[in-house]
């Protein structure tokens, strides 16, 4: 049987040989160093590539050990998804003036006094608070607080709510 290497460079210039794994070993190969008992722990791709990368070589082994990782059962069944994120828009309005926007919330059921909910506006430029607690929370309690708020402060461009 002739044996064949090939030259892998690795980082600071050394070199090695590294054994081509034969094309009818390299599925198991794989699994082993993926799942196998001694080698394995059902890693991610990164780390199954980099214990065979740096052991044998065989044409296209990070495709087929990313194939292999994304068809594994146990991690399909067991290992946490990653989430991705949405992107922050590019352009998110941010208050630049006193009450240009007006941020609330209401808390509650709680007990104070005969009063049971507190309804919050913050100004998101200033962070200036105004606080009111009411027996009850509807739009005419909302409106009836922001009347309060115009009364003394200009009328807000803006209102977030959840």
């Amino acid at each position: 049987m002739k044996e064949c290497y090939v030259i892998k460079k690795f980082n600071r210039g050394k070199r090695s040989l590294l054994p081509v794994a034969p094309e009818t070993l390299q599925g198991d190969m794989i699994k082993e160093a993926h799942s196998g008992v001694l080698t394995g722990g059902h890693f991610e791709e990164t780390r199954t590539y980099n214990k065979l990368a740096n052991q044998l070589y065989f044409r296209d082994i990070h495709k087929k050990i990313k194939q292999w990782v994304q068809t594994c059962d146990t991690c399909q069944r067991v290992k946490k998804t990653k989430v991705k994120y949405g992107k922050m828009t590019d352009n998110p309005k941010i208050a630049e003036q006193i009450m240009e926007e007006l941020s609330t919330d209401v808390l509650g059921p709680l007990k104070i006094g005969g009063r049971d909910y507190v309804i919050l506006f913050i100004c998101s430029f200033s962070k200036y608070i105004y606080l009111k607690a009411t027996q009850q929370v509807n739009s005419n309690t909302i409106v009836e607080c922001l009347e309060d708020i115009m009364v003394h402060y200009p009328t807000p461009r803006r209102l977030k709510t959840e």
